[in-house]
């Protein structure tokens, strides 16, 4: 099966609306967003992800499992080079609730189409839906979420830094920034390692399971329902395993084994 059939199946996108557009970019880049979870399970769970397209392939297409952004976006890069757009790999720097400076450790992908430059993201949850044309100060609202791209030209004359922003109960916050300098597949594997296994990594020390919806988000936050519809949030405590597993199933389509699940939500148990 070839990857594009593969996406599609998963996304239940039929594959006779394939075309070179930015139709079909958007509705792929936001049914990913939708259907595919942004999580760490494997991880938690002591499972060092990956970066192979085969096994990327197989985890998020066949187990129709998620993962993080050096795996989401990692293959969404594939599928669009295989099918012949032109498209980069950038690195960022997370900024969104950042105390500190921290090593630039976020993938995302520059794709240029019909003479414009858009970014494109499926692996941060608090970031787009669809792929946004890298234009400054423009303003644009996707679902019930807003983003624009700054400039950040206070550098001491180097290359211009690239921020995104997004509105926030009315606030606009940084969420991450980068510079338009291509990086290869391989440059993300040190990256990888270091975040999958830091004991000071968010990724080793919390439980994230998150996806889109229409209205904002849904996420699994350690033993924490979190639902985000229109700006307000709701929570729920979760309080066994079986049905932290239920949940895992029905709200993210991912299905675990229920001693895997006992040990994920016993994590939380002994916190």
């Amino acid at each position: 099966m070839s990857l594009l059939k593969a996406y599609c199946d998963r996304l239940n996108i039929s594959i006779t609306d394939y075309s070179m557009s930015l139709d079909f970019l958007n509705q792929l880049h936001l049914k990913h967003c939708f259907t595919i979870p942004f999580e760490n399970l494997s991880i938690m769970l002591g499972k060092f992800p990956s970066l192979e397209k085969e096994d990327l392939r197989h985890k998020i297409l066949v187990k129709n499992h998620g993962g993080y952004c050096f795996e989401l976006n990692g293959l969404l890069y594939e599928l669009l080079k295989e099918l012949g757009f032109e498209v980069h790999c950038l690195c960022a720097r997370i900024l969104f609730g950042s105390v500190r400076v921290s090593y630039r450790s976020h993938q995302i992908l520059l794709l240029r189409f019909e003479g414009q430059n858009y970014i494109l993201d499926v692996g941060y949850r608090s970031g787009i839906l669809m792929p946004l044309p890298l234009i400054f100060n423009k303003v644009v609202e996707q679902h019930s979420e807003c983003f624009r791209f700054l400039e950040n030209s206070n550098n001491q004359g180097f290359q211009n830094e690239i921020v995104l922003q997004k509105k926030i109960l009315g606030t606009w916050e940084n969420l991450y920034s980068f510079y338009l300098m291509p990086y290869e597949p391989i440059d993300f594997k040190p990256l990888n390692y270091c975040t999958a296994t830091l004991p000071n990594s968010t990724f080793t020390s919390k439980r994230i399971v998150s996806h889109k919806t229409v209205t904002g988000s849904k996420s699994l936050l350690d033993n924490i329902l979190v639902e985000l519809k229109n700006g307000v949030k709701s929570e729920k405590h979760i309080q066994t395993s079986g049905l932290y597993t239920e949940i895992l199933a029905d709200d993210f389509g991912i299905n675990i084994t229920q001693q895997e699940g006992d040990v994920l939500f016993g994590m939380g148990k002994n916190a």
